[in-house]
Parts: C-alpha cells; structure tokens; sequence
C-alpha cells in the first residue's frame, strides 16, 4: 500500500480545524487504485485532527511547566549554597579577638561543656581491647585444651611457673 499526503505544505483548514501538514497522511492506496482512510480508534478525520492538536497543546504545556519547574529548582540549589557559604564560621576568629578567646577561656561552665564533651566523644568510640583480665596481652586468642589430658598438661605447665 502506497501512502499519498493529502494537504498542502502551508497550514489548511479541515472541518473548521486549523491544521499543519505533516500531522496528516491518512490516505491509502491499495493495488486496484481505490483509496481506504484508516483512522484507528477516531470515527472520522477531524476527530483525529483535533485530538492530535489537543495532544500537542497538552505536551507544550507539560514542557513549559517542566521547564518552570527545572528553573524553580535550579534557583533553589544556588540560593542554598549561598546561604551554606554565608553561615560558614570563620577559623580565624579567636585571632581577631584575642579578649574574646580569652574570656571564654576563664569561664569555668565553657571550660566544663567543653571538657564534657571531648570526654563523651571519647566514651563513643569503641577501642578494641589490648590488655586482658590480669594484665596479660590478648594478642592470640586464649588456648582451650581440646582434651582431659590435653588439660592435664597445660595445668602442670602452669604450676611450674
């Protein structure tokens, strides 16, 4: 079957709906020269048209509001790095005020909170054991006798010492 475009190039009227060209090719032709419509689902050519319009004006708006959308975000990330950028502290304080460094260091509930503090962050983290009951290194797990015999001469080992 040979397709045949049926409009001109520049934008017609069809049924009193404004249409382009390349939306419209619905003409077939078959092997004895008589021409067959196939309009899928659409019970005629200008109920296609106009749900192919209304389909197109739909997707423009979806774009734009996409669009909007990236651009709303893209606002949105700079406006926050500029206002992480600004609350960022200074190192350098104490250095431009040594009087305020100094007072903070005579108080004793600063000084308190802060020794509290780095002692707490200390209890947090989980060291792992170096020196066992008695005082012993715990470098290689303990020696388990795997017998009574076994037992037997690990105990006289032991009582030799």
């Amino acid at each position: 079957m040979e397709q045949t475009e049926t409009q001109p190039k520049d934008t017609a009227v069809h049924g009193g709906i404004k249409t382009r060209p390349e939306i419209i090719n619905l003409e077939t032709e078959d092997k004895k020269g008589r021409v067959e419509v196939s309009l899928g689902k659409f019970k005629s050519a200008e109920a296609l048209i106009k749900a192919y319009i209304s389909l197109e004006a739909e997707f423009t708006k979806r774009s734009q509001r996409v669009r909007e959308l990236e651009r709303i975000i893209d606002n949105a990330a700079k406006e926050q790095e500029k206002a992480e950028a600004k609350n960022q502290t200074q190192p350098d304080t104490f250095d431009k005020n040594p009087e305020i460094f100094e007072k903070l260091c005579m108080d004793e509930r600063v000084k308190n909170k802060v020794i509290t503090e780095y002692l707490d962050g200390l209890r947090s983290i989980d060291l792992p054991t170096l020196i066992g009951k008695g005082g012993e290194f715990t470098a290689l797990p303990p020696k388990k006798p795997k017998s009574l015999e076994e037992a037997g001469k690990m105990t006289r080992r032991l009582l030799k010492k």
